[in-house]
């Protein structure tokens, strides 16, 4: 279905790229939403409406054809249309059908990625080290309402369905913590339940900081927000991805998250994330949904029992996406691409910015390759993990 989209009257917060209009740029809000928009012609554009997952990948440093990608996959990803000087918004794959195109036609095909604001001219790797302060008002969130819907908006919850989601927002907290940990970053916030509030069924959490003084000097904030990304992830992304980008392969917080996804269901739940009875993500119980809890599960139990075979190689490629926010980076290499991660001293350099890796750039060095077997010695999966590399300037 179409819709009119006041497009003349936009209020450009960010703007990329310009050719006589505007062609790349985020708007300030719009009915309380940000919007990144990518021209296709002078009358024709790609429309993104932001959320938290959303901004964490356009500021990752990735090239804009794979942000393109990214937000292809999600059903609020649309086209505005000039008609009768007017824009009209249409559902990108109704368009696709109706005009007999794809859209992906029209990405970008280099590895090119966004260098400036031209409103700013701030670089686009300061606006990545920026932008958690910019969209604080969406960002950073330390209260988290997880709101359990029945068809009788029943102000009570079963016990077990609210036990299981406190017990996945523990789980979760606590395997953000121990990933850091790992890496040798320290974090100063402990997760505390707050009061139930009447509408629904809510259950309220915080993250707040402990008294005690901590011995650390580079404490590192807690935030809701890699729980409210991996709750968007759950429809867009393969299970695999999930499990080494987003939670950390933690196998505690799959456990608990197969429950309390199996117990809503049971129960005929809706299950949204609010802060300030504003909706952030939702859960959604699907046949696409449930592949995904099959496909996390199965991939869990399958590497607790795998054999793990171990081998260092030197390797050389073009770095194609990387984050100094998690741990992840993809190489294509002359065998197609890797995807691998940092050692623990590696990432806490990147991390505290005192070492960078460069998108689109050679990169040569050094990596643990390791391979999972299954009994019949068939491959399950593969991780790598580099040790050293370097990178001309």
């Amino acid at each position: 279905m179409s819709s009119i989209f006041d497009f003349e009257s936009v209020e450009y917060l960010y703007i990329f790229d310009y050719y006589d209009i505007p062609l790349s740029f985020i708007t300030k809000k719009i009915d309380d939403k940000y919007y990144f928009v990518y021209a296709i012609d002078f009358d024709t554009f790609f429309v993104k409406p932001l959320s938290i997952k959303n901004l964490k990948t356009l500021f990752s440093d990735i090239s804009t054809n794979t942000l393109l990608q990214e937000f292809y996959l999600e059903d609020d990803f649309s086209i505005l249309k000039r008609e009768n000087n007017i824009f009209v918004k249409y559902g990108v794959k109704i368009f696709e059908l109706e005009n007999n195109i794809n859209a992906s036609e029209f990405f970008p095909e280099d590895e090119s990625k966004f260098e400036r604001d031209l409103i700013s001219g701030k670089s686009f790797n300061t606006l990545c080290s920026e932008y958690a302060t910019t969209f604080s008002d969406i960002l950073n969130n330390k209260q988290l309402t997880i709101k359990l819907v029945d068809s009788y908006n029943s102000h009570s919850a079963d016990l077990d369905v609210v036990a299981k989601a406190i017990n996945l927002m523990e789980n979760f907290i606590e395997g953000s913590k121990v990933f850091l940990r790992e890496h040798n970053i320290f974090t100063n916030g402990k997760l505390v339940l707050t009061p139930f509030t009447p509408g629904s069924f809510n259950i309220n959490f915080e993250i707040v900081r402990p008294e005690e003084v901590t011995l650390f000097e580079d404490e590192f904030e807690l935030y809701f927000d890699d729980f409210i990304v991996f709750t968007e992830s759950i429809n867009h992304k393969e299970a695999s991805d999930v499990y080494s980008d987003v939670i950390f392969e933690n196998n505690k917080i799959v456990k608990s998250f197969v429950e309390f996804y199996n117990v809503i269901k049971e129960n005929g739940l809706t299950v949204t994330l609010e802060k300030d009875k504003k909706k952030l993500s939702t859960i959604i119980v699907n046949a696409q949904s449930d592949k995904f809890i099959q496909d996390l599960n199965s991939l869990v139990q399958k590497q607790d029992d795998a054999e793990v075979f171990s081998e260092e190689f030197y390797f050389e490629g073009i770095v194609s996406s990387a984050s100094n926010a998690r741990n992840n980076v993809s190489i294509k290499t002359l065998s197609g691409i890797v995807k691998a991660k940092f050692s623990s001293e590696l990432f806490r350099e990147i991390k505290g910015m005192n070492r960078t890796i460069s998108v689109s750039s050679e990169i040569r060095g050094r990596w643990i390759k390791q391979t999972f077997l299954d009994k019949n010695r068939n491959v399950i999966s593969e991780k790598y993990e580099i040790l050293d590399f370097n990178q001309n300037s």
